[in-house]
């Protein structure tokens, strides 16, 4: 049975609170992948130029690192360059050690800077496969559009979400306003969020915060998040209608 996530309960004065609040993010030192879903092996991290990237090599592995759609690397330095090798495609970077090593690496792209701790030395921490960056203080999404927003119009919000699955991903609050925007609302840590396709296909989508909203830059039937071995599907009760929603 799905469930409901939310009632008509934010006003329009909240609404325009979070139109116009920008969320700020914790400066750190060196920032670990989390995990995304059921396969540990797949990552995501959220931009910030301020913040070093862990990265955990195996030797006989690559790791694929993904930037925004529009990005292109332009320039890889790594400081011990005879320990691994990087190859650049478009908005990815393939990278794997060829010896034990723990060393910095810096990528530029066209639009921004990254900064890396590269570690083959632990071999008890399982290697990273796929590495992505989501942009959440803006940024861009996967298709390469900045993440603006535009003026909400309350006359044109969707309040028909509902979930099933695990209830502490369950989001708070689901809407989307003006047929283009979904925001959600989370009590705890935010999840990794995907876009479930009419063939049931995942795909990871970026995303950017406005005060406590996570804003998706698009709207879809349905929505899986995913947190660790945690999974709950979110519906767009609107687009779905009465047609099945995927199992």
């Amino acid at each position: 049975m799905r469930r409901t996530v939310m009632s008509k309960q934010i006003t329009f004065l909240l609404l325009s609170t979070l139109i116009i609040t920008m969320g700020h993010s914790l400066v750190q030192a060196a920032l670990l992948p989390r995990q995304v879903a059921a396969d540990r092996h797949v990552k995501t991290v959220n931009y910030d130029p301020n913040n070093v990237v862990i990265i955990h090599g195996h030797y006989g592995y690559q790791t694929q690192v993904v930037f925004a759609a529009n990005e292109e690397v332009q320039n890889i330095s790594i400081g011990d360059s005879l320990a691994w090798q990087a190859v650049p495609v478009k908005n990815n970077l393939f990278i794997k050690p060829v010896a034990a090593s723990k060393t910095n690496m810096t990528v530029l792209t066209n639009a921004n800077s990254y900064n890396f701790q590269l570690d083959s030395n632990d071999t008890k921490t399982s290697p990273t496969y796929k590495l992505q960056f989501i942009y959440p203080n803006g940024g861009y999404d996967r298709t390469g559009q900045t993440n603006t927003i535009g003026v909400c119009d309350p006359t044109k919000i969707n309040w028909k979400y509902s979930f099933t699955g695990d209830k502490r991903l369950a989001p708070r609050e689901a809407f989307d306003c003006n047929g283009q925007f979904t925001y959600f609302r989370f009590n705890n840590s935010l999840p990794a969020i995907f876009i479930v396709d009419k063939n049931r296909q995942e795909t990871l989508v970026n995303y950017h915060m406005k005060g406590n909203y996570v804003v998706v830059n698009t709207t879809a039937p349905q929505f899986t998040l995913r947190s660790g071995s945690d999974v709950t599907s979110v519906y767009n009760e609107a687009l779905i209608g009465d047609r099945q929603h995927v199992q």
